[in-house]
């Protein structure tokens, strides 16, 4: 059952509007004759009268501050005539604010039937439903003296048994004539920056009116609303709720924007050759920068700025990270989150019960409601997804279509529920075994498909690799922190994260077009790619590579804050991509056929890779003249992972079995069997 609200005066109808068409018209009379028929007109809740007046009539306070201000301007002696008014001005906005702005984890049951102010993330909507707020009746034996309506309370929503005053029949609702409400219940989450110890709260509310169907998930807004409570007297307890009668975005990040020098400092910069490598290097700083990890970061900043988003395409660039526990994936992912505006870190097993795309969540009182997940609450922004091979089924499936179309949706009740999950999605993975194997696929070392791989348009495979020389230098990096500052050695100064939210704020909306030279740059290298990817007989390249590319150069392009994208930024990314291939053993530029093992589900050991290395090595009469030629191709192979020391190490056990022997000039050959 409900509480009763505080005893309080209540007034008619016609009553509360003399009262507010006589506060608006001291208090906002000039704002009122400045108004245009698209305006939103901004009231304040602060004052006594119009606490009053709202807590008396909360579901129709908006209603009726609208119809005042028409009402005022109809008065208006310059206005049109009353009817064209109120045919220009129905569609008129309406905002309240609140001094008084609460944390969502203070609200406390002192609040009850209060207004109050408060921020929050919308995490869940249910369908729109529709009740009759003003019944019209009539007896069903004709008694016209007993027609009229009944107004339906709004704290219950329940339409008694009333029976006619001459007759005693049960009267019958009309209802094509009857007034109709509409609702729609919500659920509220606390901004992380305003929850307690990271402890983010959610809280169940419920739109009424005109704001039905206008709030999204994922949306942060100002909420204006009276705080109500349910009362469970069986198990003894209270249940607040939020009855929200308006809504305003939080979502104008300008304050992120740069001033006019940091512009201008942006701007010389990015003319500068080693631009792009200084804004890669200034993310996430503490991770040693590698070859692999820079363009690790080089690719996730692309992220970041993203491409451009056409009628067809997608603009979000999404990234891939897979390799080796303790090779800083998930460092470089949590970096990010503090970016980007509408940006989420989480594991693959998703931050609730909704996991990465949308499901339905069971409410404390029994229902279910569609609740957001990962992606959509990230609409417009970017989700940092590690261990994303510990996803749920549900996600495994509706994830293609989210990283795909922005979308995610779920079927409830025969309806389809739709939410937009505009993207970028950044994740890493870790091998099933805790280490990879070289020697096996990627389908074999993480459990993931061939279609969500594919809709990642860089993917960069990171391996925990011996190498003294740079484990030395991982390690100062690490112990730097221990060393007094008089004994660091000095290094380029980089971009603060506060410079780099602001440049990326500045870059993202850019829209360069491509010039005619790059475009036909660009095909070419995709072609050769193809045409590569056709010999070794593995379609690892294919048109949703090339919209990557695209992708990526306009990005490129953005950064350097260019209308056009040139040839040059074509190069650039393309040796990006050629790279992370590389990563997995794909190598365009060698002379060598390397079998890519990415999508393939055969093996390739390390003995195989020797004699196809071997082949392409030998001389015409069967000598190999240089060793280290020959370990030096064998190591830039996917099996090595760029390791010398493995590409050696196999040589000399080839050697010490006699699969190989040396001659007296120090060439090798093998041995015939």
């Amino acid at each position: 059952m409900s509480f009763d609200p505080p005893p309080i005066e209540t007034s008619t109808t016609s009553a509360l509007k003399d009262k507010i068409m006589k506060y608006i018209n001291i208090h906002y009379l000039r704002e009122i004759r400045s108004l245009f028929p698209n305006s939103t007109f901004t009231m304040s809740l602060d004052s006594t009268e119009m606490t009053d007046v709202f807590i008396q009539a909360p579901n129709h306070f908006v209603q009726l501050v609208k119809e005042c201000i028409i009402d005022s301007l109809c008065e208006y002696p310059y206005s049109a005539d009353v009817e064209r008014t109120k045919m220009e001005f129905k569609d008129l906005q309406i905002r309240l604010t609140y001094s008084k702005n609460e944390k969502l984890s203070r609200i406390k049951p002192k609040y009850f039937f209060s207004p109050v102010c408060f921020n929050a993330t919308v995490i869940g909507v249910d369908n729109r439903m529709s009740y009759i707020d003003k019944a019209y009746m009539i007896c069903p034996a004709g008694h016209g003296d007993s027609i009229g309506f009944y107004d339906v309370p709004s704290s219950t929503r329940e339409l008694p048994t009333i029976r006619c005053a001459s007759c005693g029949e049960k009267m019958e609702v009309i209802d094509e004539q009857s007034g109709h409400e509409y609702l729609q219940r919500i659920v509220l989450q606390e901004p992380l920056d305003e929850s307690e110890k990271g402890n983010q709260i959610d809280f169940d509310g419920k739109i009424i009116g005109d704001l039905v169907g206008d709030v999204t998930v994922g949306e942060k807004k100002q909420f204006v609303g009276l705080i109500k409570t349910v009362f469970n007297d069986k198990k003894n307890e209270q249940k607040l709720f939020i009855d929200v009668v308006s809504a305003t975005s939080l979502e104008d990040h300008k304050e992120n924007m740069p001033t006019k020098d940091e512009i201008d400092m942006f701007k010389d910069m990015a003319s500068k050759e080693n631009f792009f490598d200084l804004v890669a290097r200034s993310y996430a700083p503490s991770v040693f920068d590698t070859e692999i990890t820079l363009v690790a970061k080089k690719a996730i900043t692309l992220a970041l700025i993203g491409g451009i988003k056409t009628e067809n395409r997608r603009g979000f660039i999404n990234v891939f990270l897979v390799g080796d526990p303790s090779v800083a994936k998930s460092t470089m992912l949590e970096f990010g989150e503090q970016l980007i505006p509408k940006s989420m870190y989480t594991t693959g097993k998703g931050a609730s019960a909704a996991g990465l795309t949308i499901g339905m969540v069971k409410r404390p009182d029994g229902t279910m409601i569609a609740q957001a997940g990962v992606l959509p609450l990230c609409h417009g922004g970017v989700a940092f997804v590690d261990e994303l091979d510990k996803m749920n089924d549900q996600d495994r499936v509706s994830l293609h279509d989210a990283m795909e179309k922005q979308k995610v949706r779920i079927a409830k009740s025969g309806n389809i529920i739709v939410l937009p999950a505009e993207t970028a999605v950044i994740a890493a993975a870790n091998p099933k075994g805790g280490k990879y194997d070289v020697d096996k696929t990627v389908l074999d070392n993480i459990d993931l498909t061939v279609p969500l791989l594919s809709r990642f348009d860089v993917k960069l495979l990171m391996v925990d690799r011996v190498d003294e020389a740079l484990d030395q230098r991982i390690a100062e990096r690490i112990l730097s922190d221990l060393t007094p500052i008089e004994e660091q050695k000095k290094t380029e100064t980089l971009l603060s994260i506060e410079q780099f939210r602001k440049l990326i704020a500045y870059v993202r909306p850019g829209r360069p077009v491509m010039t005619l030279d790059a475009m036909n740059h660009l095909t070419k290298l995709y072609n050769k790619l193809r045409a590569y990817s056709d010999k070794e007989k593995q379609a690892i390249i294919d048109p949703r590579q090339l919209e990557g590319l695209s992708r990526l150069a306009a990005a490129h392009a953005k950064l350097h804050q260019k209308d056009k994208i040139d040839v040059t930024d074509i190069d650039v990314i393309f040796e990006l991509y050629l790279t992370s291939l590389e990563s997995f053993g794909f190598n365009l530029e060698s002379n060598t056929t390397i079998q890519s093992q990415f999508f393939s589900s055969a093996r390739i050991s390390k003995e195989n890779m020797f004699w196809t290395v071997w082949s392409q090595t030998v001389t015409e009469d069967g000598w190999i003249e240089s060793k280290n030629e020959l370990v030096d191709k064998l190591s830039r192979t996917k099996p090595f992972m760029g390791t010398t020391f493995l590409a050696d190490q196999l040589f000399n056990r080839m050697h010490d079995s006699g699969q190989i022997y040396m001659d007296a000039a120090g060439r090798y050959k093998k041995v015939n069997r």
